[in-house]
């Protein structure tokens, strides 16, 4: 069984402990894996045939799965359009990476949403804000307090995502990790000195019991896919309801494994381990 993880550079550099988690915990189900470098890899149409090149060679020894860390659903829309199996899948790759996609999809499981337009703020009082739909981590995710910050950080960016600022004394948020569409913990991250709680921000997060209510709203998303492994972000309002976020398709995991002494990389390879060796059986 052979299964390839396929990451950017300078993200596989940021993210060397849980590559290695995910190496060892093949190593010991006995599968062989291999760290792919998206910019030596190739997708196209060669002789009107779909093909997969690495490093300059065309690839006839496909692996049977791929974790997909890119953030390009591309990539594992290539892959499994050759019969490859890919964690995540192309559908939530392609929703979990587009927030102005992810927020139209999840409306309908008719949960709580801040009121959010796409390259408009006509219906929005300031403060607002704005957030590159393609962005990642919090890193392009901007408060706006007037028209002319709009204007500028609107022109950094061909399509944006506005939404009302959710209102709470201290930002807090919440990341569900999801396995094979089962919740595994909740982490809460809080931050007194921005808006934006990510856990590289604020480095200010904790272990959070979910209520029953909580796990019923969070299975609402989950419903709406197939998840292999993924983060479910909320947002916390002052009435300390949640308000869907964004979901992360290639989940950091560093609040995790500082705070509890589950091995996210394990059970995640143990889930890819169960699919694969039923698809060989198959």
């Amino acid at each position: 069984m052979k299964l390839w993880a396929i990451y950017k550079k300078e993200d596989a550099v940021r993210n060397e402990k849980f590559i290695n988690y995910l190496s060892s915990s093949c190593l010991e189900k006995g599968i062989s894996f291999e760290l792919i470098y998206l910019e030596n890899l190739v997708l196209g149409v060669i002789n009107n045939k779909l093909e997969i090149i690495y490093e300059n060679k065309i690839v006839r020894d496909l692996p049977d799965g791929v974790i997909n860390r890119t953030n390009n659903y591309l990539v594992s829309k290539q892959f499994e359009s050759k019969g490859v199996r890919c964690f995540n899948n192309s559908h939530l790759t392609q929703i979990a990476n587009d927030k102005n996609l992810c927020y139209q999809y999840v409306s309908k499981a008719n949960i709580k949403i801040q009121d959010t337009l796409f390259n408009n703020y006509s219906l929005l009082s300031f403060p607002l804000v704005l957030k590159n739909p393609l962005g990642r981590g919090g890193n392009e995710v901007f408060l706006i307090k007037n028209e002319d910050e709009l204007k500028e950080k609107s022109s950094l960016y061909p399509t944006y995502t506005l939404q009302t600022l959710c209102r709470n004394e201290i930002a807090k948020d919440l990341r569900v990790y999801v396995i094979n569409n089962k919740i595994v913990k909740a982490i809460l991250r809080k931050s007194t000195k921005d808006f934006r709680a990510n856990y590289s921000i604020s480095k200010n997060a904790e272990v959070y019991e979910l209520n029953e209510n909580e796990v019923c709203l969070i299975n609402k998303v989950i419903d709406l896919f197939t998840i292999d492994y993924a983060g479910i972000d909320f947002l916390i309002n002052d009435n300390n309801e949640l308000v869907f976020n964004e979901i992360e398709d290639s989940v950091g995991a560093r609040a995790l494994y500082e705070l509890t002494d589950i091995n996210i990389a394990s059970l995640y390879i143990e889930h890819i381990y169960k699919i694969l060796n039923k698809k060989t059986s198959d």
